[in-house]
């Protein structure tokens, strides 16, 4: 709930309305290049989307995808 005060309010609406639809299973987090839920290979657009902080949802299951705070090489990129 901290969190979610936080987030820019043009997407807000969107990120409450996903949740509200979808329940537990309305986000999931980039695995390297992979759908955290589907395990989908995302695009390379999809990923450059991602890294310019767009919303972007999964082409397959249709989750909002994130990527993990930490991108550095040494950091949680990829871990769950």
């Amino acid at each position: 709930a901290e969190a979610e005060k936080r987030l820019p309010e043009d997407f807000r609406e969107q990120y409450t309305r996903h949740i509200r639809g979808r329940g537990a299973d309305a986000m999931a987090m980039v695995d390297g290049e992979n759908c955290g839920g589907c395990y989908q290979v995302l695009t390379a657009n999809l990923m450059s989307q991602l890294f310019m902080e767009k919303t972007v949802q999964c082409q397959v299951c249709g989750r909002m995808l994130y990527l993990a705070e930490d991108r550095s090489p040494g950091g949680k990129r990829g871990k769950k």
